[in-house]
């Protein structure tokens, strides 16, 4: 994103608010401020902004209720949230109703700016499989990874997910371990038999008792486990990864 850029920065704490304005205006952006999500609905009324900060956890309107009401306003805005709290409901409402990704306090300066960064070069979608019994998983993960651009095909078992990729192959496949029939392992190995090049995102709510298969799922290649109930934030990073690894850019964060 090019210097001049329009950044607001909305958060209750103002020191916070104050540090970041601070060096993105040395960066040569022409940031806002906003201290509550009544205050930032009226300057997106106003203007328009390429990024948006937007804390999670503030007092009165919370960052998701202030997204809301910003999605009615500016659509396409481009809203990444922040939070010091574990708040998983909230994240997960707010990447479901389309923010771009999370950043953590204490905010790592180097990520506020790689986000800032690439917006304008947003990577390609990326064709993905969900591969989970549990309906509501499934339905939540396609809702989220929809909205950030990729295209989600679902399947409730290993069978399915075995024919469905040989209809068309996935780039990424996000697989529970625990399935009808044959497990997620099983489900992997056959899929990556047939499609060396897809990338598997292994999944569990059963850490102790996947070990053993999970571990062979990782010496096969599997590209990282994720454990239930899934962080919604690293699954997106992870996801920006791959795809800014599919368009050869760089990524930094």
């Amino acid at each position: 994103m090019s210097v001049n850029s329009r950044v607001m920065i909305v958060d209750d704490d103002e020191n916070l608010c104050r540090t970041l304005s601070l060096i993105l205006k040395r960066k040569g952006y022409d940031v806002t401020v906003a201290h509550s999500g009544p205050e930032a609905i009226g300057h997106i009324r106003e203007q328009t902004f390429d990024m948006i900060f937007m804390d999670i956890k503030m007092p009165g309107m919370d960052g998701v209720e202030a997204l809301e009401e910003i999605r009615k306003i500016r659509a396409d805005a481009a809203v990444t949230m922040m939070t010091a709290y574990a708040v998983d409901g909230l994240v997960e409402k707010a990447l479901y109703i389309g923010a771009q990704g999370v950043l953590y306090k204490p905010v790592d300066l180097i990520k506020v700016m790689s986000t800032i960064d690439n917006v304008s070069r947003k990577p390609e979608g990326l064709n993905i499989l969900v591969v989970d019994d549990d309906p509501g998983t499934a339905i939540t993960l396609k809702n989220i990874l929809a909205r950030q651009g990729h295209a989600v095909s679902t399947a409730s078992s290993g069978e399915e997910a075995i024919r469905m990729a040989q209809q068309q192959t996935p780039e990424i496949a996000l697989i529970d371990m625990k399935l009808p029939g044959i497990n997620g392992l099983e489900a992997y190995l056959a899929m990556k038999k047939d499609h060396p090049g897809m990338t598997a995102i292994m999944m569990t709510g059963y850490r102790q008792e996947m070990t053993t298969m999970l571990e062979t799922a990782l010496d096969a290649d599997a590209y990282t486990v994720m454990y239930k109930p899934l962080e919604m934030g690293a699954l997106l990073k992870i996801m920006n990864e791959l795809s800014m690894k599919k368009t050869g850019m760089n990524f930094a964060g």
